[in-house]
């Protein structure tokens, strides 16, 4: 809120929080193309990335962004304390993942599971209301129950609308024996298709984490490779 002085004439007009960590602005000057976009992002550790992904941005998930906005705002000569109220609505999509009998969870190294999301949007325009064509991936943490869940909870602005572009869910396990594993899952089905696009619920079903190494062998090798897996997702 606050006053301001302008001359009399015909407006357009936008507001959002600037209270955010990873969500910075650009082309501010222009309404059509004012731009909230995510800073630059990065995984724990080097992991693969195949296809359309290796030619993708690393974005962070954005933090909580609302926005409202007006395309027909009239100061008129000689009025004082015209009022302009704004309604601002939550901007960023609610993304939940949950992934059941997963196995061996119990062989993970502390902390070393975690994901990520490709062919998302990197940007969201605040004039338009629509996310930017620019094809991102999304790493984020994950949280293993150690028996037989693993569940994300985390915000995107959503997928670019006319790319015909394959959103994948992309697990990475560390096990205590030095081996990595990443499961991929083609959930763009699950995102285009859920009831609510402001809050997708992406479930799954199994994460084959074999079984370590036995430790009490006497050494514990350090594996540089990643094994890559698919896995089929069914609807």
């Amino acid at each position: 809120g606050g006053k301001i002085t302008v001359p009399a004439g015909r407006y357009r007009a936008l507001c959002m929080n600037s209270d955010t960590e990873f969500i910075l602005f650009r082309n501010t000057g222009r309404y059509e193309n004012f731009e909230a976009y995510l800073a630059d992002g990065s995984f724990p550790r080097a992991v693969p990335r195949s296809g359309n992904a290796a030619q993708q941005s690393v974005r962070s998930t954005p933090d909580r962004l609302w926005s409202d906005h007006t395309e027909s705002l009239e100061v008129f000569v000689g009025r004082k304390g015209q009022t302009l109220i704004l309604y601002p609505k939550i901007a960023v999509r609610h993304y939940t993942v949950e992934i059941r009998n997963a196995e061996n969870l119990e062989a993970l190294v502390s902390g070393e599971i975690f994901g990520s999301l490709t062919g998302m949007s990197g940007g969201f325009m605040l004039g338009t209301d629509r996310p930017t064509e620019e094809e991102s991936i999304l790493p984020f943490g994950m949280k293993s129950d150690g028996k037989s869940t693993v569940t994300a909870d985390f915000y995107t602005f959503g997928y670019p609308q006319t790319a015909e572009t394959t959103q994948n869910l992309v697990v990475y396990a560390v096990l205590g024996d030095g081996k990595k594993y990443s499961f991929t899952y083609d959930v763009t089905s699950k995102i285009h298709e859920a009831r609510d696009p402001m809050n997708v619920h992406i479930e799954l079903d199994g994460l084959p984490i074999p079984k370590p190494i036995d430790r009490e062998g006497g050494f514990t090798p350090d594996v540089d490779e990643w094994g890559v897996l698919e896995i089929e997702v069914s609807m």
